[in-house]
């Protein structure tokens, strides 16, 4: 009977922690990308479709060695809507194919938009990133998530 109590309460505990995983926290190692929200001056998401003038047809290029890289697979960069914060975000991963660690990524929004963001790698976690030179994360700030003006 005392297993089957243990078995009972470690399956619950189990389950509790699945929980926990969803609450959102800081991305443990190896850190290696940001999630970006696109906004015009009205707050509206220029990565959603029905939004006027939005983001379409992005082109993404990693910077490797002095070598420019054109990004496509999904693992490298998407787009994706977040259900908890209901807005679309551009996910940038700086591990790149086995490339390894990219420090720079250059993003096309449009024909005349093109943007960088750099990164730093520590011991293989990504501890800051700037966007057009402008630091805009640090690891301290936990969820890899900022918001750019446009």
């Amino acid at each position: 009977m005392k297993k089957f109590i243990i078995i009972i309460t470690a399956t619950f505990m189990g389950l509790f922690c699945i929980k926990c995983d969803k609450i959102r926290t800081p991305i443990t190692p190896p850190n290696a990308y940001i999630d970006i929200a696109y906004k015009d001056s009205m707050g509206n998401d220029l990565l959603d479709a029905t939004t006027l003038n939005h983001y379409s047809d992005i082109i993404v290029t990693a910077i490797n060695k002095g070598n420019r890289i054109n990004l496509y697979n999904p693992s490298e960069f998407f787009i994706y809507e977040d259900d908890s914060l209901k807005e679309n975000l551009l996910r940038l991963s700086f591990l790149i194919r086995t490339y390894n660690y990219i420090d720079t990524i250059i993003i096309q929004l449009n024909e005349n938009t093109i943007d960088t963001v750099t990164s730093d790698n520590q011991n293989g976690r990504m501890r800051n990133v700037w966007y057009n030179g402008v630091l805009k994360w640090k690891f301290e700030d936990g969820w890899q998530i900022i918001t750019i003006k446009k």
